[in-house]
């Protein structure tokens, strides 16, 4: 039975998608909800077997059908005739995974949620957890789960909101070019925003004005519907956007801007006291995350949240219930030992950002920095991991304990007489190191892109 909250995509509708065919009549076919996934699917679901490198969803149909669903899309070289026996209505499509990405394109132009959209070499997950609990205080808000921001990610959240969600929040990745393209154009967002532009995946992209290229289509698609452009004054190259996007919503952390943040003397623990103003805001709060530069992510949402509509005493009330994420600049205290953990994943502008928090704590103990490769650099790989062989040398930290094939390089230029730098290149010899080191009174900071693994190196300190 069909519920007030649905958002229904019929058969005349589907059949406009270029490609795709019904096997039914078209007025056989009401679909609101979407999935790939045979272990979660609920009964009266359209279910779209994708094709992927490890896993050819046309093999779980039978599963699909025995888990009740009632519409079943598949692709043209998958053979009807020997499919299994049903009441499902079947679509026939050149491609199922574009065909998700057209479906979600209509179910979007059906929400009255407002749509927000973020990206950004750093700070764009933090950035959308913030929102995502700014917003929420006030408004039925869905916002996207763990690393559900590709071509994929982007329409199966879209489909997680119903008629009654006022709000969406959408992050959106990237690490070739026409990713971001692809999914603004199905997200079409009312509010962007680029988070900064920085030394990422360089590999694809190959430098910061690539990324640029790639990232700004976020806006595109933002300004071409009269939504509005959010624009980070910190970062130059977001900066030198000023002039094409008019209109934009500006804010920074060091001069002026519609929106800005400051950071204040007194401090709660490791955590700093910081400011917010704009028009119709003025807020001063306990820092929720560590670090002077989470300042800017927490700008950011608190920007986007109240020109979003949200007023500035649900901002306050939204930010005593913010929390870090998982292995994103989470703090962990045991013993004698403060540990950050910071390994979800790194990049250049990261890092550095890392170890400047690490030497900027006050803690009266030896501090410690365990850094692992930084991935997807490309032919800049060396270079930017050589790069932080100074901004080592100018810090306040007393050991730097390095491990990784591109580590390496760093290790042979980086010479510093007052920290104990080490290198090691086997993991189990890292480990043993950091036990043996344990009972030292220590703050330790743990860094390392995702496939680093650099959490396995935490356990050796904590004991656990």
């Amino acid at each position: 039975m069909a519920k007030k909250t649905d958002i229904r995509i019929y058969g005349k509708e589907i059949l406009n998608i270029t490609g795709t065919e019904l096997v039914s009549p078209a007025d056989e076919y009401s679909i609101d909800t979407v999935s790939i996934d045979t272990r979660t699917l609920t009964a009266g679901s359209l279910y779209i077997a994708l094709r992927g490198e490890k896993h050819d969803g046309h093999t779980f149909i039978q599963d699909a059908i025995a888990k009740g669903a009632a519409y079943i899309a598949v692709d043209r070289n998958y053979n009807l005739n020997a499919a299994p026996e049903s009441s499902a209505r079947y679509i026939v499509t050149d491609n199922t995974t574009a065909f998700l990405g057209s479906l979600a394109r209509i179910r979007r132009n059906k929400l009255s949620a407002t749509v927000i959209a973020i990206t950004g070499s750093n700070g764009k997950t933090t950035t959308k957890d913030i929102l995502s609990t700014l917003l929420g205080t006030r408004f039925r808000t869905v916002s996207t789960r763990a690393n559900d921001n590709n071509h994929i990610g982007v329409p199966l959240t879209i489909f997680r909101c119903d008629a009654a969600t006022q709000m969406l929040v959408l992050e959106l990745g990237t690490n070739h070019f026409g990713e971001i393209p692809y999914t603004a154009s199905i997200a079409q967002p009312d509010l962007a925003l680029i988070t900064v532009i920085g030394d990422s995946h360089l590999e694809y992209l190959k430098n910061r004005r690539g990324v640029l290229k790639e990232k700004e289509a976020i806006f595109t698609f933002t300004a071409a519907r009269g939504g509005k452009v959010f624009l980070n004054l910190d970062d130059a190259l977001l900066k030198g956007l000023v002039k094409k996007y008019k209109d934009a919503v500006t804010f920074s952390t060091s001069g002026k801007a519609a929106y800005t943040g400051r950071m204040l003397k007194q401090k709660k623990g490791f955590f700093s006291q910081a400011k917010i103003t704009g028009k119709k805001l003025k807020a001063e709060f306990t820092m929720p995350l560590l670090g002077e530069h989470s300042l800017g992510n927490i700008l950011a949402a608190a920007a986007l949240a109240h020109s979003a509509g949200l007023p500035e005493a649900y901002i306050l009330r939204g930010m005593r219930k913010v929390k870090p994420a998982r292995s994103r600049l989470e703090l962990i205290k045991t013993g004698n030992t403060v540990i950050i953990d910071d390994t979800y994943n790194a990049n250049p502008n990261s890092m550095q950002a890392a170890l400047r928090l690490l030497s900027s704590m006050e803690s009266g103990a030896k501090k410690i920095a365990v850094l692992g490769d930084m991935f997807e650099l490309g032919e800049q790989s060396v270079k930017l991991h050589t790069a932080l062989a100074p901004v080592i040398r100018k810090l306040a930290i007393d050991e730097v304990i390095l491990t990784g094939e591109q580590m390496r390089h760093l290790f042979k230029v980086i010479q510093d007489k007052k920290k104990n730098i080490i290198y090691f290149d086997n993991g189990e010899m890292l480990s043993s190191y950091l036990k043996s080191i344990r009972s030292e009174k220590a703050l330790y900071l743990f860094k390392g892109s995702r496939g680093m693994r650099m959490e396995q190196f935490i356990n050796p300190v904590t004991g656990a």
